[in-house]
């Protein structure tokens, strides 16, 4: 008799305690795959600007190249250009044969409307035929901060000609 009132009780089912453990390993597991999720989702919005503003960058390249007799006025200097902030203030005003005054501002507002405070800037070196072009933006969501310091820069560099052909 002894016997089988153990064998009764080992085969009565789950205790409540046992349900709970499994509860609390089956909540953190779930944690655990929503936190996955949200650095994946965090990571794919940066990736998502940069490549935003590399194609940018070579816009305003192959923009440059070809209007290669007014290459020198796409020069910013050492500052950065934004278009402001409602993406609607032009840089530039000018007749329409000031070609270059037209693509930088359509870059500036593309780099405004694609990228949050977007702004770049362009320096040329006419001695080495060459251009850089800057591209800086917040990256506040990609990074996950939330100071002031989450501003993110590409550079992208090229070489250009104003006259045909290109000896390099």
């Amino acid at each position: 008799m002894f016997t089988s009132n153990l064998i009764r009780r080992s085969h009565r089912g789950f205790t409540m305690l046992e349900v709970l453990i499994a509860m609390v390993v089956f909540s953190i597991g779930l944690l655990g795959v929503a936190a996955l999720q949200m650095i994946g989702l965090k990571n794919n919005q940066s990736t998502f600007f940069r490549s935003q503003a590399s194609v940018l960058a070579y816009d305003v390249i192959d923009r440059m190249r070809a209007n290669r007799k007014e290459v020198a006025n796409y020069a910013t200097s050492s500052a950065y250009w934004n278009y402001g902030d409602d993406c609607n203030t032009a840089k530039f005003s000018g007749t329409p044969t000031e070609l270059y005054k037209q693509d930088l501002n359509d870059w500036l507002r593309t780099l405004c409307k694609r990228l949050p405070s977007g702004e770049g800037k362009i320096t040329l070196d006419s001695s080495k035929s060459q251009i850089e072009v800057f591209v800086r933006w917040n990256d506040q969501r990609g990074t996950g901060k939330s100071t002031s310091d989450t501003n993110m820069e590409l550079k992208i560099g090229s070489q250009y000609c104003s006259t045909l052909p290109c000896n390099f």
